[in-house]
């Protein structure tokens, strides 16, 4: 990823989850700049074609969601 090697290459900073970058920072490849800051929650966002006829799937994760 375009991300991994400039950041990895000292080009700046990156803001990405742990779970994406977790081994990265584990091998020491990257670092924690600001430890202590943590983001606030975020929203997530549901798109979908329409709401007439939606499928059980898409009822119950947007239910889930909400």
């Amino acid at each position: 990823m375009i991300w991994q090697s400039a950041s990895r290459a000292g080009v700046g900073i990156i803001q990405q989850p742990t779970f994406l970058i977790g081994q990265v920072l584990q091998q020491g490849r990257l670092m924690l700049l600001l430890p202590r800051y943590r983001l606030s929650d975020i929203d997530i966002l549901a798109t979908y074609t329409s709401r007439r006829h939606l499928s059980a799937k898409v009822r119950v994760t947007l239910d889930f969601l909400a």
